[in-house]
C-alpha cells in the first residue's frame, strides 16, 4: 500500500541539458527515455502563445511527473537518480554515467535539475538526501530547489 502524503499538493522534478550544440537524440539514446521537451539549437517550434518560435540553444527536459504518480519527493528524486546512474553505487565507474559525462563534456551541455514541491500551510518541506546533489555537482551541474507552502488561510473574526 502506498503511504499518503496528506501535506503535500504538488511535487516533480525536471532534469535539463542545455547547450547551443546539444543533439537531443543522443541524449535520449544515453538515457533511454524519451524526453518532455526536447529541440536543437535553431529548430523552429511553437511557443505558448501558438506562435512560432526559432530555439537559441539545445534543449533535452523530462518532467518527473509524467512518470511518477506519487507525492513523495523522494520518489520523484529517485526517478532522476535512476536515470543518472541506474542506481548503481559506485556510478563514477559505471559506462552509462561515464557515457553521460562525455555527453556533458562533449557537447558543453549545462545539466540541472530543479526539484518542486508544494505543500499546505505549516507542512514541513521535504528533506533531499545527499546523492543526488553529489551526482549533479559531478556532472558540473546544478540543483535548484523550489520549495513553498500555502500562505496562512485567513482567521474569521
Amino acid at each position: 500500500m502506498m503511504k499518503t502524503e496528506p501535506s503535500t499538493i504538488k511535487t516533480f522534478a525536471t532534469l535539463r541539458f542545455a547547450s547551443p550544440a546539444l543533439d537531443p537524440d543522443i541524449l535520449t539514446d544515453i538515457l533511454r527515455v524519451e524526453p518532455t521537451h526536447a529541440y536543437r539549437n535553431g529548430e523552429s517550434r511553437p511557443w505558448r502563445n501558438g506562435t512560432l518560435k526559432t530555439a537559441d540553444i539545445g534543449l533535452w527536459l523530462i518532467a518527473t511527473d509524467k512518470f511518477v504518480h506519487s507525492p513523495a519527493l523522494k520518489r520523484h528524486v529517485d526517478y532522476i537518480d535512476h536515470l543518472l546512474t541506474k542506481h548503481h553505487k559506485d556510478y563514477l565507474h559505471d559506462p552509462g554515467f561515464k557515457r553521460i559525462l562525455h555527453f556533458v563534456g562533449d557537447y558543453q551541455a549545462t545539466p540541472t535539475v530543479t526539484l518542486f514541491w508544494h505543500g499546505r500551510h505549516g507542512a514541513a518541506a521535504p528533506k533531499v538526501g545527499t546523492r543526488l546533489p553529489e551526482i549533479v555537482a559531478r556532472l558540473n551541474g546544478t540543483l535548484h530547489e523550489d520549495f513553498a507552502t500555502d500562505e496562512a488561510e485567513a482567521v474569521a473574526s
